[in-house]
């Protein structure tokens, strides 16, 4: 089952750290055995932070095969422990077919999937043609159930990138709109990023790929702790006028933002788009005002003639 040859451009930045392993050295695993990982997996599995992309807690299997986006998880010694529909719909393999298999029938010889976390490549259809895909790849824990440790593996999110005229548009679109939008899968897997997002959070749009959508909120929140994503951005669904958060952004520094969502179904999963508005100028501007009008009222009052002011309606809003 060969991919054939492939022409390979990475970006980016490596996949890094040594706190993944560390953690589930802890418990061994036989998944985790392999003494000598294959060109695919070359600098092993790392990263367990914030730069590196990785999620902290083990993601349940069946919220990977669930997912609407083309999804194969990658084991250290470099064969293929998952694929999910959308994938076996991408690549044309059915999933027993692959699992278990090298990770190169799917993407090639020598693509090297711990030299950047995000990249684009060319590799083939089952059928024979051509895929033209950008993947991005993550360092996370996998839930294997049955009371066994969690299993580290690479995450490879892909997406075929010849879409049809009428998406690129609508993706353009997306992408050039002045106010920050994100779109992520229900696991609250980022999707999408588009360039207001990137500047307002400053990380690359690239980089924000695959991350966890808590991120952007401020650490301490009583909305976000302890909660899973999809059950935290429900809270925000129909709300119209949208609900006031902290930000987190990738320099460490925090902001308030208006946080709207939308849950955009299709017939067998649904995914969420948000509206991240930055506010601290509109905050500001409020409060600017709020001290003019006690300073003019601080006036009026010291005045000595009467003076009564009146709203637009007729009611009454100050008498000195």
């Amino acid at each position: 089952m060969d991919a054939g040859p492939v022409a390979e451009e990475t970006e980016g930045v490596p996949v890094g750290g040594d706190e993944l392993l560390q953690q589930t050295a802890a418990k061994p695993s036989s998944r985790l055995s392999g003494d000598s990982p294959t060109a695919t997996d070359a600098g092993g599995l790392h990263g367990h932070n914030k730069a590196s992309g990785c999620l902290a807690r083990p993601i349940d299997r069946d919220v990977l095969l669930a997912l609407q986006e083309a999804v194969l998880a990658v084991s250290s010694d470099g064969t293929v422990v998952l694929f999910n529909s959308a994938a076996a719909s991408l690549w044309g393999w059915r999933a027993e077919e692959v699992t278990g298999q090298p990770v190169h029938i799917l993407l090639g010889e020598g693509t090297d999937l711990g030299r950047a976390r995000h990249q684009r490549l060319r590799t083939k259809h089952k059928a024979g043609h051509e895929l033209f895909l950008r993947v991005s790849v993550s360092d996370v824990l996998l839930a294997v159930g049955g009371g066994e440790a969690p299993e580290a593996v690479r995450r490879v999110i892909a997406e075929d990138m010849a879409e049809d005229p009428d998406y690129l548009q609508l993706n353009a679109i997306v992408d050039l709109a002045t106010f920050p939008v994100v779109a992520c899968s229900r696991a609250g897997e980022v999707i999408k990023f588009n360039k207001a997002a990137s500047q307002v959070f400053r990380i690359a749009q690239a980089d924000a790929q695959g991350r966890d959508i808590l991120e952007l909120f401020a650490a301490g929140s009583a909305l976000t702790a302890g909660r899973p994503a999809a059950e935290v951005l429900e809270t925000f669904v129909g709300s119209a006028s949208g609900k006031e958060e902290r930000g987190a952004r990738f320099d460490g520094s925090t902001f308030p933002m208006r946080v709207s969502v939308s849950k955009v179904e299709t017939k067998d999963c649904y995914m969420f788009t948000l509206l991240l508005e930055d506010i601290t100028r509109e905050l500001a501007d409020k409060e600017s005002l709020k001290a003019e009008q006690r300073k003019t009222a601080a006036i009026m009052n010291s005045a000595l003639n009467a003076i009564i002011t009146t709203d637009n309606s007729g009611a009454i809003e100050l008498i000195n």
